[in-house]
């Protein structure tokens, strides 16, 4: 039995091949654009959040990294675009770096550079993770549930 089924499975793929070969031979040829590297197709995802950040230095590089990989990277976006989506992701002490600037092309990497240079101070970096880290509860217990209470 399992013989006759796959005999069966091989002769109706050599039929239907066979049958999008003549249906490719009697179709009118048209031209075709080459594909470029830079068109990609995209499908529909869930809705990714635009990080918000508000100034904290800790909160910085995770802030930095997810904004550049999903808006400054994405070429399908003008710098307008990317500069409105920039003002809307910012709050509080960070937005009032570019808050006063005007929604224009040449804004997006004026802004960008500001914001970098407020924020990629190593230094401050560095200190706000030991404050973060020295700020931590002593544990009462050696245990799981009680490390991850204080995370």
């Amino acid at each position: 039995m399992a013989i006759v089924e796959e005999t069966y499975l091989n002769q109706k793929g050599t039929l239907l091949d066979c049958s999008a070969h003549l249906a490719q031979l009697t179709q009118p040829v048209a031209p075709v654009a080459p594909r470029t590297e830079n068109s990609s197709t995209r499908t529909t995802l869930p809705r990714i959040q635009l990080p918000q950040f508000s100034g904290k230095y800790e909160d910085w590089p995770v802030f930095r990294d997810l904004f550049q990989s999903l808006i400054d990277k994405d070429g399908n976006l003008s710098e307008v675009e990317k500069l409105h989506y920039l003002k809307v992701s910012l709050k509080a002490e960070a937005d009032s770096i570019v808050r006063n600037l005007p929604t224009i092309t040449e804004n997006y990497r004026r802004a960008w550079t500001m914001l970098c240079e407020q924020f990629e101070n190593k230094r401050l970096l560095v200190r706000s993770c030991l404050t973060k880290f020295n700020s931590l509860q002593k544990m009462k217990t050696e245990s799981a549930p009680e490390l991850r209470k204080n995370s």
